[in-house]
C-alpha cells in the first residue's frame, strides 16, 4: 500500500521509516499534548497507543498540508504492508478537538469527538494511518527546507520576493495551495510569526 508521511529525520529511497525509539508525545506540551491525552484516554484496549505507530496520510494532498508547517520536515512517499495496519483515523478530526480545546476546553463534545475518532465506522475526511511497523522510503518528495517555506508562504497570501524566495519553484503543488488559509491545527498567526523569527535569525529573511 502507498502513503505519505513528514517527518523530521532525513532518509534516502530504500530506508525503512521506524517509530522513533521515544514517544513523540514527550515533545509536545500544551494544547498539543492535550489533544493527545484526550484521545489516549479514549483509546479501545485493542487500538496501539498513537504515540507507538507511524503516522501515514492516505492522500498526498493531507500530507502536503501538514508538511506546510513543520519546520525542516521532510515530505516522503511510502509502501508498506497493510497488514501492519493498526488504525485507520481522520486527521480531521484531531483539527477540530484542537480548535475546540482552543475555544471552550470544558465543551462536552471533545470527547465525543475523541470517541468517534476511534471509531472504524466514520467517514474519513482526512484519512490517516496509524501504522505499528516500518514503511519504505519509494520517493523523496521533498526535502528542501526554502521550498517548504515557499509554499507555507504562499498559501497564507504573502508574496515570496519580499522572503528572498521569489526564485523558489512551487509549480509541483500550486494545486493544493489554490485559495488555502487554513492549512493546519496550529495557530497560523503566531506559527508564522515564531517562524518567521527562526528564518531570520538562520536565514536573514
Amino acid at each position: 500500500m502507498i502513503g505519505y508521511r513528514v517527518d523530521r529525520r532525513k532518509f534516502s529511497v530504500g530506508d525503512i521509516i521506524t517509530v522513533i525509539n521515544k514517544g513523540y508525545q514527550e515533545d509536545l506540551e500544551g494544547k498539543k499534548l492535550k489533544v493527545e491525552q484526550i484521545l489516549e484516554k479514549q483509546r479501545p484496549y485493542n487500538k496501539i497507543s498513537r504515540d507507538k505507530v507511524l503516522f501515514i496520510f492516505k492522500e498526498e494532498e493531507h500530507a502536503f498540508n501538514f508538511w506546510l508547517n513543520e519546520i525542516d520536515g521532510k515530505f516522503y512517499k511510502l509502501k508498506f504492508n497493510i497488514k501492519n495496519i493498526n488504525h485507520l483515523g481522520d486527521y480531521d478530526i484531531v483539527e477540530r478537538i484542537y480548535n475546540l480545546l482552543k475555544k471552550d476546553p470544558n465543551n462536552p463534545k471533545i470527547t465525543q469527538l475523541a470517541t468517534n475518532y476511534w471509531n472504524p465506522v466514520n467517514t474519513k475526511v482526512k484519512e490517516e494511518i496509524l501504522l505499528s511497523g516500518g514503511a519504505e522510503v519509494i520517493e523523496i518528495v521533498c526535502n528542501d527546507e526554502r521550498i517548504r517555506q515557499a509554499y507555507h508562504r504562499k498559501s497564507r497570501g504573502f508574496n515570496l520576493k519580499e522572503f528572498g524566495l521569489g526564485n523558489v519553484d512551487i509549480s509541483k503543488f500550486k494545486k493544493y495551495i489554490k485559495g488555502n488559509r487554513n492549512v493546519s491545527w496550529f495557530s497560523e498567526g503566531s506559527k508564522f510569526i515564531f517562524e518567521h523569527n527562526v528564518n531570520s535569525y538562520l536565514f536573514g529573511i
